[in-house]
């Protein structure tokens, strides 16, 4: 009987200091270590290195991938965007994916649709937000694995995403 009772206080002390931690970090009181900013920095600069390479990538390679954006966006919550592919679509070779990619966004993930050899085409159309102007990149992955890559960059002039 006492061991239960001393888990149930180990449990609500526990609740309780992660409570107050919790409630520290909102009201501001609480800094992130140094370690935590470099951790989190670290991780910013991989990803925009990423995201810089398969940039570069999709600017000089031509691929049959053909991904349509407006050159100026008026309002940044509903960007219109549209991806072909010119690839046949037969059972040994189709597109498997089409990820949409955006450079500033908070998720930077926009959308990922998926086909197959049924599809018939490899077309998707959607809206999407952008937070800032930005590059937006196309990446289609044929189910041999080949990458291929189309990127716009648009002119945002209300950001959509609240960061």
């Amino acid at each position: 009987m006492n061991d239960v009772k001393a888990t149930v206080n180990r449990g609500r002390r526990l609740v309780l200091s992660q409570s107050v931690l919790m409630f520290l970090v909102a009201l501001g009181k609480h800094e992130p270590t140094f370690a935590q900013e470099t951790a989190a920095q670290n991780q910013l600069e991989k990803a925009d290195k990423s995201f810089q390479t398969l940039l570069q990538h999709a600017k000089n390679k031509r691929h049959p991938v053909t991904l349509t954006l407006p050159k100026i966006a008026e309002n940044g919550h509903v960007v219109k965007v549209s991806v072909n592919v010119d690839n046949p679509m037969t059972k040994d070779d189709y597109v498997e994916s089409i990820t949409l990619i955006t450079e500033s966004n908070p998720n930077r993930t926009a959308i990922k649709f998926g086909f197959t050899p049924l599809s018939g085409r490899a077309y998707a159309q959607t809206r999407i937000r952008l937070a800032r102007s930005q590059y937006v990149i196309a990446a289609v992955r044929l189910n041999t694995g080949r990458l291929m890559l189309d990127a716009r960059f648009v002119e945002v002039t209300v950001g959509g995403c609240a960061a």
